[in-house]
């Protein structure tokens, strides 16, 4: 049996030989990396006794702070967040934000703690944030002045997450309607 194939039928079989040979080279490097997760995930050090999170107090963010003094306890905590990850220090920043305190609890820091808030500047969490986003591949070059203006806009705008910016919508627009 002779088979005659014609130009577009042979680049159409060049073609999927390469999308197979794509496919081969992916896999063997998911392969990779699902073994180097494993390791990863098998080592993986956790958050101190009794610190959930997010946290949602004050008083969890003080405990977690006395427990951070130590080195090893900050160390731990590093290798446990910095897994969260991200792909841009804006997303590796914003998503180690949302996991490491409440919207509640953010509504209650700014950076330089001006007014009745306290300042997110001094926290060791400042520091595992930054070697945390330093540990990602993706973000391993970002500078403390990216990192903190990523902070400084979480802060900001915490008001408006959670629904917030709609209630302050809705209540603006309750205060300007005529009263007949």
């Amino acid at each position: 049996m002779i088979c005659i194939f014609s130009a577009m039928e042979r680049q159409i079989l060049m073609l999927l030989e390469e999308i197979k040979d794509q496919v081969n080279q992916n896999t063997k490097m998911l392969n990779i990396l699902l073994k180097k997760s494993a390791t990863v995930t098998e080592g993986q050090h956790n958050l101190p006794e009794g610190t959930t999170l997010p946290l949602s107090s004050e008083k969890e963010v003080d405990d977690l702070e006395i427990l951070l003094q130590d080195s090893a306890v900050e160390k731990s905590v590093v290798s446990c967040l910095y897994t969260i990850g991200g792909s841009t220090v804006e997303e590796t920043v914003r998503r180690l934000l949302k996991y490491i305190i409440s919207n509640a609890l953010a509504l209650r820091f700014n950076w330089a703690g001006k007014g009745e808030k306290r300042a997110f500047k001094n926290l060791k969490l400042n520091s595992v944030i930054s070697k945390c986003v330093r540990k990602n591949e993706r973000t391993a070059g970002a500078t403390d002045a990216e990192i903190e203006g990523i902070i400084k806009n979480f802060l900001k705008y915490a008001a408006d997450r959670d629904g917030g910016r709609k209630r302050r919508k809705q209540a603006n627009a309750a205060e300007e309607e005529p009263v007949v």
